[in-house]
């Protein structure tokens, strides 16, 4: 099977592993999904922050503190909820960007233990299939309670809502 053909059936495939490194639990997560649209296009709606709580499920604010060349730091500000539960995660993001294939990200402070990703944007082309490749992949230690039996959908779900919103968005907006 072509990637391209598992992307028409579920646009973005996420997946979010519970590990335990040092005692302590944290996620492994990665998300993957196809849009048609070159690279460029998909990067400026991955770095248009202050625009991302616009389509974004559960990103309350966005601010950017500082940019010097490539490298930006945010202030960013979601709702987490799980039943009757709501936690606000405040965290202060430096990112490094490496225009237009790659954007690294990693915790400065906040409410996570761990919070270092990556998105990866992969021209793709197979069997009249044009687009890109968004990849979103890291390692996130929340300082807050995460229930054990249902973390890893939890995470898994709101990974997967996530990028499909950014892929969509990326859609979206290349038809414009």
């Amino acid at each position: 099977m072509h990637a391209h053909e598992s992307f028409r059936r579920d646009p973005v495939q996420a997946n979010a592993n519970r590990v335990v490194r040092n005692g302590e639990p944290l996620f492994e997560v990665t998300a993957i999904g196809f849009v048609h649209a070159p690279p460029e296009q998909a990067w400026k709606v991955l770095t248009d922050y202050a625009r991302l709580p616009e389509f974004v499920p559960d990103l309350v604010s966005v601010r950017v503190l500082s940019r010097d060349g490539n490298v930006v730091r945010i202030e960013q500000k979601s709702s987490a909820g799980f039943l009757f539960m709501s936690q606000t995660i405040r965290l202060v993001l430096q990112i490094e960007e490496s225009p237009p294939a790659t954007i690294d990200v990693a915790l400065v402070e906040g409410d996570m233990r761990r919070y270092d990703t990556h998105w990866d944007l992969e021209p793709v082309g197979h069997d009249g299939a044009t687009g890109t490749r968004v990849t979103f992949s890291g390692v996130m230690e929340p300082k807050f309670f995460v229930p054990p039996l249902f973390g890893r959908a939890i995470m898994e779900a709101n990974l997967k809502r996530t990028v499909e919103a950014v892929v969509a968005e990326i859609e979206r907006r290349g038809v414009h």
